[in-house]
């Protein structure tokens, strides 16, 4: 399995493990083997973006969505990013995260290094459902997401 790192800084041989509220403090690496969650993590969510995957009901396939939760902060992600490809060793999933996040608590190395212009063109290009803050409670209807309320991640309740 390939796992990817992405940051908007480069150059990077080693990672670090780094305290993160999603860990309630404790420090990690953080890695995912889809490519269109790490690029959408280059500069990190909370109250301007949130990221995250929908069952379509008609197709059943799993899809990925980016949704500017506050107007223009979508161009946080139009930015340079380094995607760098870390050895799978010493990663784990937890239960505090997505089924495709994996954390190291040790330092992991860099394999290769992938530095791209913009992370919000690459992912127009992979085709993640990027959502423009005027469309995203629509969108969220849509998806049975009530964007007042998030859905608090438990292993027992996540269909990924």
């Amino acid at each position: 399995m390939v796992l990817y790192h992405v940051s908007k800084i480069s150059g990077l041989k080693v990672l670090k493990p780094f305290s993160h509220n999603a860990m309630d403090g404790e420090k990690a690496v953080f890695a995912t083997n889809d490519i269109m969650f790490a690029l959408s993590m280059a500069y990190g969510t909370g109250n301007d973006i949130a990221v995250g995957y929908h069952c379509n009901t008609k197709t059943k396939e799993k899809e990925f969505y980016i949704d500017e939760l506050e107007k223009g902060k979508l161009k946080l992600l139009d930015n340079v990013a380094s995607i760098y490809i870390v050895e799978e060793t010493n990663f784990v999933n937890d239960d505090r995260l997505l089924k495709e996040e994996f954390i190291s608590k040790k330092e992991v190395k860099v394999i290769k290094e992938i530095i791209v212009k913009s992370a919000l063109k690459e992912l127009e290009k992979l085709k993640a459902n990027i959502i423009k803050y005027d469309d995203v409670l629509v969108s969220m209807k849509q998806r049975n997401k009530n964007p007042k309320k998030p859905k608090k991640k438990k292993k027992s309740d996540r269909f990924l």
